[in-house]
């Protein structure tokens, strides 16, 4: 029996300690970084083919945290295919950023400072 409650108290953790937890990007020297519960993504600004922002496009869930505000990991959209996704339910437009290692959407709530970031990582001079 005691093992049982070990694996009820770890399947809670998530409950616990994700719900206050968001999205958050930041654009570091030479990287662009986005984090979320269950994404880490660092992607180097020399390495994005394409950094573009768009109309929130239709996304479900293929695995990761499905929540109340946001959803991130990987997630599937019909045009994309299956990407590395952070976002939050309520925001309009997401940034899309291609690179060699897939493709990364995320935003920033509210929609201010997603344009504002699209802008800022749009007019990063990429550097070998």
């Amino acid at each position: 029996m005691p093992s049982c409650a070990v694996v009820v108290a770890f399947s809670l953790l998530p409950v616990v300690f994700l719900p206050g937890m968001g999205v958050s990007a930041d654009i570091d020297g030479d990287s662009l970084r986005a984090a979320a519960p269950y994404v880490e993504e660092d992607v180097p600004l020399y390495d994005a083919t394409s950094v573009v922002i768009r109309d929130d496009p239709d996304f479900e869930r293929a695995r990761g945290y499905g929540g109340k505000d946001f959803g991130s990991r990987r997630f599937y959209n019909s045009e994309l295919g299956e990407v590395t996704y952070a976002a939050y339910w309520g925001v309009v437009r997401k940034i899309v950023v291609e690179h060699s290692g897939g493709m990364l959407v995320f935003d920033l709530d509210p929609w201010n400072p997603t344009e504002a970031f699209h802008e800022r990582s749009a007019a990063s001079p990429p550097s070998p």
